[in-house]
């Protein structure tokens, strides 16, 4: 089911892109936002809670309809699971979450821009146990690929809103990570 909803929506902007004659002036050059949201980490089980982050980024446009972009993203996430089972305390924590990533857009009216992306993320993790007089603590990173869709909305000259969904796969790890993102930035 999820893979179906995944592969339309990223079916849908490309449709647009051989659709729209609208002009990418507008959502060129360089960019920064504010953004937060959801996020899911799955692996045996999911755990979820918030996000918040910034982003930076560079587009250009080749069309009359078309961006290419470049951007970067430093999130920071609340999703924790902790408990007792068979007497051991334990907790596991999604921490930060580093993305370089490529998109592609696609001008869907005069204020609106439907994009794909796809690039590396980088996750930071901690986990720790206790029990039976003995305890212990792990911290480290994954590497994953990361895939999204999203939608850009110019509300002034300069300014903008976005929406967008990130798919991630900790592919060593086994690990899914699934986040619905929404911000406020500015273009330069």
């Amino acid at each position: 089911m999820n893979f179906r909803i995944f592969s339309a929506a990223l079916c849908a902007p490309v449709a647009l892109i051989v659709s729209s004659p609208a002009s990418a002036e507008g959502f060129e050059g360089f960019r920064v936002d504010l953004h937060g949201g959801y996020d899911a980490v799955s692996s045996v089980y999911t755990v979820d809670g918030a996000t918040a982050g910034v982003g930076i980024g560079y587009d250009v446009p080749v069309g009359e309809s078309v961006i290419v972009g470049v951007e970067a993203n430093l999130d920071y996430s609340s999703a924790k699971d902790e408990g007792v089972y068979f007497g051991v305390a334990y907790s596991q924590v999604a921490r930060r979450d580093i993305e370089l990533s490529a998109r592609l857009g696609v001008q869907l009216g005069k204020t609106t821009l439907g994009y794909l992306k796809a690039g590396y993320s980088n996750a930071g993790y901690e986990g720790a146990a206790a029990g039976y007089g003995l305890w212990a603590y792990e911290k480290g990173t994954s590497d994953g690929i990361r895939l999204g869709a999203g939608l850009e909305q110019r509300i002034a000259e300069k300014w903008f809103v976005k929406g967008e969904y990130r798919y991630t796969r900790y592919g060593s790890d086994d690990v899914n990570r699934n986040q619905a993102i929404f911000g406020v930035g500015y273009r330069f």
